[in-house]
């Protein structure tokens, strides 16, 4: 795909100007129609293009009847002669005109999801996200335990434990784990059974956290409570008691709010020089920028917020009900650790699992990319057409025991 530029600006004036789908830009004629669009100040070795509204569109980041930089958004000037709208393209610089819409295609529904719910048999229950804690199930080889940690203002934090049984003494490997659940539901019981492969398929110790919830607790408590975990797990008592070797891994992740927990800490953990430090992150359908805090320069390139409104899983009205529960301020690094100035360091490898069809998507990728351009080893899977956490709300997907077998070879990646 070509790339152009434009190094000028342009004046637009319209009184119903729309929005539509981002797309690429074909270089090929076609008739648009619609509203008429005046542009002035057309410069330099320029190619006109025609785009056929009813099949291809293009998203106008632009106001009405203001002069724009064109150059700082779309890389496109419209004019209008007639009926018809042209979008004027110049090749002087490179500027990605795709670039809004390189992952719209991860977007469309996968027909294993669709079809999941008629194949169902008859009388299956589906149970949601929810607080409840119940007994803790046992299951050969696997040593499972729970206790609780005192962290700030002395508040106790029920940790539960796993690892394998023939390693009930070895020091092993640690991997703190901090569930999903929009800052506001879920606990220990949300993902145990990816807890329980993790140490079954990986021989890492690992550690499940239930931190306090929203909006008995806003922000930023939950965080403070799995930070305060992470530190105590570091320390000579919390390495004596887990009987675990951070020199051969020590790792930080989770799901969704989980995962936003993980990217702050991670960054907070190095400014402070938390001894040991953190070997690797995980982040699963992780969020990392709230949508009002997030900066210009990224604003082409973290759209599904605001494209993926209603999808299963998470939609937009969801995300914002849960920000308004944890009540965080949107620009606070501890809820958009987009925002740190620098990502360098944070761990040595990240791993990363991303949902197409999730309103999350564009800015996860983002992250990677972010933490790869400093330094990190990154490793990506990515789920098209699949919904956030679908392999929570549906473990018995196809897509989901792909997940699991995918997730277990990217923590052993980290591990290495």
């Amino acid at each position: 795909m070509e790339q152009f530029a434009l190094p000028h600006q342009i004046r637009l004036d319209s009184s119903n100007l729309r929005s539509e789908p981002a797309c690429s830009i074909p270089r090929q004629r076609s008739a648009l129609r619609g509203n008429p669009m005046q542009g002035e100040g057309l410069l330099g070795s320029q190619q006109t293009v025609r785009v056929d509204q009813r099949r291809q569109h293009v998203r106008w980041v632009v106001g009405l009847s203001t002069t724009l930089d064109v150059k700082r958004n779309l890389g496109i000037i419209l004019s209008s002669r007639g009926p018809e709208f042209y979008l004027t393209l110049t090749p002087q610089t490179r500027l990605a005109t795709t670039k809004m819409a390189e992952h719209r295609h991860l977007a469309s529904c996968d027909p294993q999801w669709v079809d999941f719910p008629k194949n169902l048999p008859e009388g299956t229950k589906v149970y949601g996200m929810n607080r409840n804690r119940d007994p803790i199930t046992p299951q050969p080889g696997l040593d499972i335990a729970e206790f609780d940690v005192t962290v700030r203002e002395g508040a106790q934090i029920t940790l539960r434990t796993y690892r394998k049984s023939e390693s009930a003494d070895a020091a092993l490997p640690l991997f703190v784990y901090i569930h999903g659940g929009g800052f506001v539901t879920g606990g220990l019981e949300t993902d145990d059974s990816t807890c329980r492969a993790f140490a079954l398929e990986t021989g890492l110790a690992v550690v499940n956290v239930e931190y306090r919830l929203a909006p008995e607790h806003k922000f930023p408590v939950g965080f403070e409570n799995c930070f305060d975990v992470v530190r105590w797990v570091a320390s000579a008592d919390g390495q004596e008691k887990l009987k675990t070797d951070l020199a051969k891994a020590f790792i930080l992740g989770g799901t969704s709010a989980g995962a936003n927990f993980t990217a702050g800490i991670s960054h907070l953990a190095l400014e402070e020089a938390l001894s040991p430090p953190l070997t690797g992150v995980v982040f699963l359908a992780g969020s990392f920028c709230h949508p009002d805090a997030r900066p210009q320069k990224y604003l082409d390139r973290i759209l599904s917020v605001d494209e993926i409104t209603e999808a299963p899983g998470l939609t937009r009205k969801s995300i914002d009900y849960f920000a308004g529960q944890y009540g965080a301020p949107p620009a606070d690094r501890r809820l958009s650790p987009l925002l740190f100035d620098s990502h360098a360091g944070i761990a040595k490898k990240a791993y990363f699992s991303v949902c197409g069809l999730d309103p999350r998507r564009d800015e996860a990728l983002l992250f990677e990319q972010l933490l790869r351009d400093a330094g990190l080893e990154t490793r990506s899977d990515v789920y098209p057409g699949l919904p956030h956490g679908f392999w929570t709300t549906c473990p018995d997907l196809p897509a989901s025991r792909e997940w699991l077998r995918k997730l277990i070879e990217g923590m052993r990646w980290v591990m290495q």
